[in-house]
Order: C-alpha cells, then structure tokens, then sequence
C-alpha cells in the first residue's frame, strides 16, 4: 500500500513517514528466513484467497506447518517494493538490504518449488500441489530466471489443474496477465462478474458462493484495472511525475479513458490505429 501511495499520490513527506514500519515489517519476515534460505512457516491465519479446495479457511496447502511457494514469493515481491520505497525516499543502505533480501529469498524459493516437469511452481515442498497465486506472484516478484519465464507464461495460461483465483486475488492474477500481455485471458475473467448481477447483486461480493459479504470492496477491483491493464495507464514514478501508457484492448476495437491525476487528469482516446493522450502539465510519459 505504500508502494501504490507513493507512485499514485504526490504525498512524498507522508509516505516517508511509513518507512519505520515498512522496515519493521521487512525485518519480521526476514527473521523467518531459515538457515536453507527458505521462510519458516508463519503464525497465525495464512489467509491467501477463498479457493474452495483451501482449507481451513483460504490457507495455501501445508503453508501452516511448513514453507509455502505461495507465501515465499510474495514476501520476495514485498522486499522488492521495499527496496524501491528507499531508492525513492529513504536510505541507499537500506534498498540494498531490501533488495539483496528479495534476491536471496526469490533464489532459494526457485529452488525449491520450481518443479522442471511442470514448468511451473509448487504450492508446496513435495510439488503436490499448484496455483495460479504461486505462478502470479512469481512472475509479479521480477526476479525469476529469464530461462523459467516462457514456460512459466504458458504454465499459467494453460493448465487446466490449477487452483483458481477467486474475486479478489484475481487483482494479482490481472496484474500478472497485463505484464505477459494475456488480455483476452483477462476479459474471459471478467465473466464472474457478469455473474453478480444475473444473480441479482448491484455490488461486488467477497467470495464464491456461498458468499460471506455481497458488498465488498476488494471486488471492486476491476474498476481500476480498466486504466491499469486495458487503457494501461500506469505510473511508473513517485508523484505520478512519469507516467508508462501501454493500450492492450485484446480484442475491443476503442477505448476512451478519463483518469485523474493529481496535477488534473490525463485522458486517452484509442481505435481505428491511432492513439490521443492528454497529460497535466510537468508529467513526462513512456510508450
């Protein structure tokens, strides 16, 4: 969260102000850390997602009695972010700490749940089980090997017996088709949605049916990935000062976006072969 605060919101004194906790945070997983490389399984509820087949109560396979692939890319993915936070606002030695941290951790976790048959990677040590959440967060994280990746893309996009993510998970699952470019992947997701209002909701749910809320705000979450993925209007800088815009329509044919900014708001018109963008002023843009 303060990752997404500080690239979306020109707020760099308040954001520099969580950096004491972000660190605290860091330093707790790193603790975990094993003496083989691997995180420690951790206290407490381990809640990932509501897949049906996780039980008890959305917890990755095995991830409380021992390391999870899951778990352990997604502490490599939060090292990674940290890192970044300190090249922007903290301190030089501490980014490398972060980053060293997520290189380490994201070395051993290819390790030991990369399964070369599969081409993908186990939710578990004894390669039992998998996901869509350990593929994601792998491929989110940036640090798997380069000769891993193709096989990691057609993993996730092609095996039928993976666990699935449900509504809000599916955030990370969007986020990971945008970066490998799987957008009519992304739109055949959207279809769960779809669903909500034959079921006669106006509000997006928490979970599967049976749903505990059927007005959560983690389901909203498609909202903004019309900007993020589609229209793929993305800042790629604190304060929003650069930003990356990278349309992928999939199949639509246009698309016209509106998104505010915090100098105004940067608008984006596509079809028919060509592109228009409208920036504030001082925002520098990548293609």
């Amino acid at each position: 969260m303060c990752h997404d605060h500080a690239l979306w919101r020109d707020d760099p004194s308040f954001t520099k102000s969580l950096l004491p906790g972000v660190r605290i945070i860091c330093d707790y997983f790193a603790e975990l850390i094993r003496d083989d490389g691997l995180l420690a399984p951790l206290d407490g509820w381990n809640f990932t997602d509501w897949v049906p087949e996780w039980q008890p109560f959305g917890v990755p396979p095995h991830a409380s009695t021992e390391s999870s692939g899951i778990l352990s890319w997604h502490a490599v993915m939060t090292f990674r972010m940290a890192g970044e936070l300190e090249d922007w606002f903290g301190e030089p030695e501490m980014a490398t700490l972060q980053k060293r941290r997520a290189r380490e951790l994201a070395h051993n976790t290819h390790r030991c749940f990369w399964d070369e048959s599969h081409g993908m990677y186990a939710d578990d040590l004894a390669h039992e089980h998998w996901s869509e959440h350990a593929q994601c967060l792998a491929i989110l994280s940036g640090l798997v090997p380069e000769t891993c990746v193709d096989r990691l893309k057609a993993g996730l996009l092609g095996e039928r017996d993976l666990s699935r993510a449900t509504i809000y998970f599916s955030h990370y699952l969007f986020e990971t088709y945008q970066k490998i470019g799987a957008i009519p992947a992304f739109l055949d997701r959207l279809e769960q949605w779809k669903l909500l209002l034959e079921n006669g909701l106006t509000t997006p749910i928490e979970q599967p049916e049976p749903t505990r809320s059927d007005c959560h705000a983690w389901g909203a979450h498609p909202l903004i990935h019309f900007y993020i993925t589609l229209a793929g209007i993305r800042p790629i800088a604190p304060g929003f000062s650069k930003v990356e815009i990278n349309p992928q329509l999939g199949p639509l044919q246009w698309l016209k976006a509106r998104l505010p900014h915090p100098n105004g708001e940067i608008r984006l018109e596509v079809g028919h072969g060509a592109i228009s963008v409208s920036l504030p002023e001082g925002v520098d843009m990548i293609t």
